[in-house]
């Protein structure tokens, strides 16, 4: 039977990757942002006194801005952590260097370099690397300003994400 939760677990469960694998991989996009959300909650608290700050990936993003095209480069290192937020726009991801393992709505997914990949709008993911890995994501936008990247692309959740949908379509 599915662990249908990952609330009120210990510190090593609930980082464990067969359990969030379990919970998290292939539920549809609003299930798998309500289940992630406990997690997101536990990585940071941690994140605010600095214990898991380096497994969610702080510091290591490297901006490059052109004329419309946004390239986010990550380092990310052996034993990360990430759960990303939620993306607004269609995206392409290339990874350089290393490999990852991903889950997400679509279920798990191992990605070994040199790899390209599109990613849907929408997409929300649970990352872990067991080896260094270089992760490039490139995006068009209109921003120029690298502060603002993180909220012109994304959303802190899903529900945020389905109302963005619905002001689109009303627009149409």
């Amino acid at each position: 039977m599915r662990n249908t939760s990952l609330a009120k677990v210990t510190h090593e469960e609930i980082l464990n990757l067969e359990r969030i694998t379990t919970t998290l991989a292939g539920l549809p996009p609003v299930e798998f942002d309500k289940q992630v959300r406990p997690l997101r909650e536990y990585l940071e608290t941690f994140n605010e006194d600095g214990k898991l700050a380096e497994m969610m990936l702080v510091d290591n993003v490297t901006n490059h801005l052109i004329d419309g095209l946004y390239v986010r480069e990550l380092l990310i290192p052996i034993g990360a952590v990430i759960l990303s937020r939620v993306h607004k726009r269609p995206l392409v991801n290339i990874i350089s260097k290393g490999r990852v393992i991903v889950i997400d709505t679509n279920g798990e997914k191992e990605y070994t370099a040199p790899c390209t990949f599109i990613s849907k709008a929408g997409t929300q993911r649970f990352v872990y690397a067991p080896e260094e890995t270089v992760w490039n994501t490139a995006h068009l936008t209109d921003v120029t300003n690298p502060d603002d990247l993180v909220d012109d692309l994304t959303f802190d959740n899903y529900e945020e994400f389905i109302s963005y949908s619905h002001q689109l379509t009303q627009k149409e």
